[in-house]
């Protein structure tokens, strides 16, 4: 695995997260990731999936501006920017955010181990 597999899978979970795709996030999603959103709210595996899988939390579109990472032996860090808009308990809510990932590689797979977002304003 190295880094730019891993930039291809950060950005096929965007696209999974948008198509509500719960079979893919399943497997890029550690069982101990710490997902960690803009708005500060916390989320483990099962309830990230589970607000997915119940419409409480859905993504409408997720456009990454920039993207780039270090490996650190298996370890990936990526950091980007993203505007996204997402739909929560009813309310549509457009975003632009700074964005840092953690993969850990395990021969040919790795899987997101955290997730950590802000609001971020993009340059004009």
């Amino acid at each position: 695995m190295n880094i730019d597999q891993v930039l291809a899978l950060e950005k096929s979970r965007y696209a999974a997260l948008v198509s509500g795709d719960l079979e893919t996030l399943e497997a890029m999603l550690d069982d101990q990731v710490a997902y960690t959103h803009t708005n500060g709210l916390f989320d483990t595996k099962a309830s990230l999936l589970g607000s997915i899988r119940s419409g409480v939390r859905k993504y409408l579109a997720f456009d990454c501006v920039a993207l780039a990472g270090t490996a650190f032996a298996t370890t990936f860090v990526l950091t980007g920017r993203s505007a996204i808009r997402y739909e929560a308990r009813g309310n549509v809510i457009s975003a632009e955010i700074a964005h840092t990932s953690v993969w850990r590689a395990d021969g040919a797979t790795a899987r997101l181990i955290a997730w950590q977002s802000s609001p971020a304003t993009f340059p004009k």
